[in-house]
C-alpha cells in the first residue's frame, strides 16, 4: 500500500505464523492509507521470504491470492533469486528486505553479502552469520560499522539486481533490540529512501514498544513520525503452528 513515495507494510509471519497490525482512531497512518479514522486495518506480512524454496513459493502464492498483504525477503539466502524472478514477473507484489544478520538453523546456514574481510565480526567460527542476535551483539561490541556495511550491501545487492523493495525490517529483530542498531537502521533507511518498520507510541495502550525496547519513548516515535516513517499501532505475533488458517485468524482477531 503506497503512502506518498513509500509503501506501508508491517508485521511479520513466517510460513506458520501470523502477525497483524491494527490501526486505532486518530491515526496518521489511516489517513495516509486513505481510510477513515476509526478504521481497524489488518496488514498481514510474510517474512523469511527467500529462505527456502517452500517459503518462497508459499509466500508469493499467498500474496498473489490476497491472503497475505506483503512480505520481506532475506537477501543472503539461497532462494533470493527466486524472489527476484517473482518480483520481475509481478511488479505489484509488495515485498521489502528482511535485513539479515543471523543464520539460526543448525544445518542450514548462510553467510554475509559483504566480503567477509569487511565484516569478520559478523561471522561465527564456521564462517556463517551468528545464530542469535545476542551473539551478534557480543561479537560486534561497539563496532557497528561492520553492521552498517552488511546492511547496505544487502540493500545494494537487491537494487543492483533490479528489485524495487517497498520497505525494510529486521530478521529476528536484531536491528531493534539495541538502540544503536535501531538508529543505524533508521539512518540507512532514510539514506536509501526506504521506510523501516517502526512503531507508534500509545501511553494508555495495552502494548507499548518501550515494554520491550526501553529506548523507544514517545520522543523517539515523534521524531520518526516527523521524519516520515509510517508507524504501526499494534504488533501481534502468534507463533503457534499446525492449526487451520481460519482458526489462526480468529485467534488473532480475538487477541486484537
Amino acid at each position: 500500500m503506497e503512502v506518498g513515495m513509500r509503501h506501508v507494510v508491517f508485521s511479520a509471519i513466517t510460513l506458520l505464523c501470523v502477525s497483524s497490525m491494527t490501526c486505532w482512531s486518530e491515526s496518521k497512518l489511516l489517513s495516509q492509507l486513505g481510510l477513515p479514522q476509526g478504521t481497524r486495518a489488518l496488514l498481514v506480512h510474510a517474512d523469511d521470504v527467500g529462505m527456502s524454496w517452500s517459503a518462497d513459493v508459499a509466500s508469493i502464492e499467498a500474496m498473489e491470492k490476497g491472503s497475505v498483504t506483503c512480505g520481506s525477503v532475506m537477501v543472503p539466502c539461497p532462494w533470493f533469486p527466486s524472489t527476484l524472478k517473482a518480483c520481475a514477473e509481478n511488479p505489484s507484489l509488495d515485498i521489502g528486505l528482511h535485513l539479515t544478520l543471523t543464520s539460526e538453523w543448525e544445518l542450514y546456514r548462510w553467510g554475509p553479502v559483504a566480503p567477509i574481510s569487511q565484516v569478520p565480526k559478523l561471522l561465527d567460527q564456521q564462517g556463517y552469520l551468528w545464530r542469535s542476535e545476542q551473539q551478534v551483539y557480543q561479537s560486534v561490541g561497539g563496532d557497528i560499522e561492520q553492521v552498517s556495511i552488511e546492511v547496505q550491501a544487502q540493500i545494494d545487492k537487491a537494487l543492483c539486481l533490479g528489485m524495487k523493495p517497498t520497505h525494510l525490517d529486521s530478521h529476528m529483530g536484531t536491528l531493534y533490540y539495541r538502540e544503536e542498531y535501531f538508529k543505524l537502521a533508521c539512518n540507512l533507511a532514510l539514506a536509501n529512501d526506504l521506510p523501516f518498520m517502526t512503531f507508534a507510541y500509545h501511553a494508555d495502550g495495552e502494548w507499548k514498544p518501550e515494554d520491550i525496547l526501553p529506548y523507544y519513548t514517545r520522543e523517539v516515535a515523534d521524531k520518526l513520525d516527523k521524519a516520515g516513517f509510517p508507524l504501526i499501532d499494534k504488533l501481534i505475533m502468534d507463533e503457534k503452528s499446525g492449526k487451520p488458517i481460519e482458526e489462526g485468524f480468529e485467534q488473532l482477531l480475538e487477541n486484537s
